[in-house]
């Protein structure tokens, strides 16, 4: 059985405590253009979005036509969007193609487009990491089952096998 091949990343930011952004690339459809080249740009990782989105400023870098247009609800209401097909780079340098995204509003530069549930769900999405040290991490396709309960318990277990170090040098000593 032939496995197949695993991509993951991993970033640490103090920042990540308030929202997770990393680089990423879009380009056009490579299905549609070969020789499409990516654009870099930041993305918001929001497990709140059903779907990824995109803004207005990527998309007129890109010169992206829309292929059909979508209602958009979001916390601001809800909205008629057009929507795109695009090929997604994630930091690990795999490329999602055709995604379709919607077109949200610009975010003052912040980042370019939102990783929604659409990608994140296809793989392996932690947080983690204590004070101010955060780390999020993405495998695709999805490699384990995390179980944070099991976990503990599995320690809890191992801790409550362990001798104390006092008994330990007790029993040595007789």
């Amino acid at each position: 059985m032939k496995i197949p091949p695993a991509f993951a990343f991993t970033k640490t930011n103090p920042n990540f405590s308030r929202a997770i952004i990393t680089d990423a690339e879009v380009s056009c459809p490579h299905v549609n253009n070969p020789n499409a080249e990516f654009v870099k740009t930041s993305a918001l990782w929001d497990t709140g979005a059903s779907n990824s989105v995109i803004t207005p400023s990527l998309v007129s870098k890109l010169g992206l036509k829309p292929i059909t247009q979508v209602k958009n609800r979001h916390a601001g209401g809800e909205t008629l969007a057009d929507v795109f097909m695009v090929d997604i780079a994630l930091p690990n340098k795999l490329v999602i193609p055709n995604v379709h995204v919607s077109k949200c509003a610009d975010q003052g530069g912040l980042f370019g487009m939102i990783i929604g549930m659409d990608i994140i769900s296809l793989g392996d999405f932690s947080i983690s990491g204590q004070q101010q040290r955060r780390m999020v991490s993405f495998c695709l396709p999805s490699s384990v089952y995390v179980d944070y309960v099991q976990m503990l318990r599995q320690r809890d277990e191992f801790l409550a096998n362990q001798k104390p170090e006092q008994d330990n040098q007790q029993n040595t000593q007789t």
